[in-house]
């Protein structure tokens, strides 16, 4: 059993508001109009750094004993009990990952000679594909590497993106930390120096962003090909199929994916709890379900939980519309004050929070969850369903 499965960890700060979620893809080309803020490098580190110190504990008994002795306040019975607090304000790196083995990768596939020279049409332009690649550069580093390893490929370089701990330090997701010794990585929105340098035969990406707005720039120095975000995670893997002369490989990819969710979400019952997730901003939260943040909420009601809550961002004092969850997911993209959120009255109030049914993310979980690409996705389902004892 994965440290993830073992402890749920903390995550995210979307609700800075509607603006974080535009640039929520991040990197090179993935900045986004539905996910959380594209500089977890930057904030993370700077803006809102979380304590090393932990969630000071309710007074104990043993506690009370030690002080002086004082006059004995008269019993209070309609006072509601402290709910007792199950949420870890720092976790060990170990418990910051995800199931490791939610969807193994093909096997590498070797390109053929027959399938070029080819040209794709995209929405952000046309890339004319002279020979197989042998360089390729991944340059958003989240859906774009996924699709190319879930076909078969591993590209030469790609761009860093997700935060590895809660100082927003950037590394490779936890999924495929087995590719480290064989990519070269570029820092989040590298300069386009630094990917010429790399001499690549092919830019794969996400948009828009970086490498969608100056892909003509990017064009000059190899071709590129850019799927949109938002999407769903199968897009890019039908793109850059086409882009390689994978489409096979591509089918049989989404059909592996699928049939991982599908078996995941066998775990659901009919009377399974409903959800609800929340990124706590500075004075307000932002929700996700169906209508905002779409890859969380799609994903989960597509195997059967039930996703509680208004269109948000909502106000904290409006925390009291969440009181029909049966649990709450906290994301923590290290940008905005998760552990004043945790320890406020009203958040406290709240059933789920009362029963002890809360999950903190941890920033790569939530980056994760909020960027739906098709290795992340059959993890953090995993994962979320195991937090939540499914």
């Amino acid at each position: 059993m994965s440290a993830a499965r073992r402890a749920p960890s903390r995550l995210l700060a979307v609700g800075l508001c509607a603006a974080l979620f535009v640039t929520a893809c991040g990197g090179s080309d993935d900045d986004s109009s539905s996910a959380p803020s594209s500089e977890p490098d930057a904030a993370g580190a700077s803006a809102t750094e979380p304590s090393t110190e932990p969630t000071p504990a309710a007074v104990s008994d043993s506690d009370l004993e030690s002080e002086p002795a004082a006059t004995e306040a008269p019993d209070e019975p309609d006072a509601e009990p402290a709910p007792t607090s199950t949420i870890d304000p720092r976790v060990d790196i170990d418990d910051l990952t995800l199931p490791e083995d939610a969807v193994a990768a093909p096997e590498q596939v070797e390109l053929s000679e027959d399938d070029f020279p080819r040209t794709v049409t995209h929405e952000f332009g046309a890339a004319e594909i002279s020979e197989p690649p042998t360089r390729i550069v991944a340059s958003a580093g989240v859906a774009d590497l996924d699709a190319l390893i879930s076909l078969g490929v591993v590209p030469y370089a790609t761009s860093l993106y997700y935060p590895i701990n809660f100082d927003g330090d950037l590394g490779l997701a936890s999924w495929n930390s087995d590719y480290a010794g064989e990519l070269i990585t570029l820092p989040r929105d590298a300069a386009i120096e630094e990917f010429a340098r790399l001499d690549p035969d092919l830019i794969v990406g996400q948009g828009p962003g970086q490498v969608s707005e100056n892909f003509d720039l990017f064009s000059e120095i190899a071709p590129t090909v850019i799927h949109s975000y938002p999407t769903d995670w199968q897009a890019p893997i039908t793109l850059f199929g086409e882009a390689l002369g994978l489409e096979e490989e591509a089918v049989a990819a989404i059909d592996r994916v699928q049939a991982e969710v599908d078996r995941i979400a066998e775990r659901v019952p009919d009377d399974a709890p409903s959800v609800a997730m929340v990124s706590p901003a500075f004075g307000e939260v932002t929700i996700y379900n169906e209508n905002l943040g779409a890859g969380p909420a799609r994903a989960l009601a597509s195997i059967g939980i039930e996703i509680v809550g208004p269109d948000g961002p909502i106000s904290y004092e409006r925390l009291g519309d969440l009181a029909a969850a049966d649990w709450v997911i906290v994301f923590d993209f290290t940008l905005g004050p998760v552990d004043e959120f945790l320890e406020g009255p009203i958040f406290n109030q709240l059933p789920a929070v009362q029963s002890g049914n809360v999950v903190r993310l941890s920033p790569e979980q939530s980056f994760a969850w909020v960027i739906e690409t098709s290795r992340s996705l059959p993890a953090s389902l995993d994962g979320l369903l195991t937090a939540i004892g499914l």
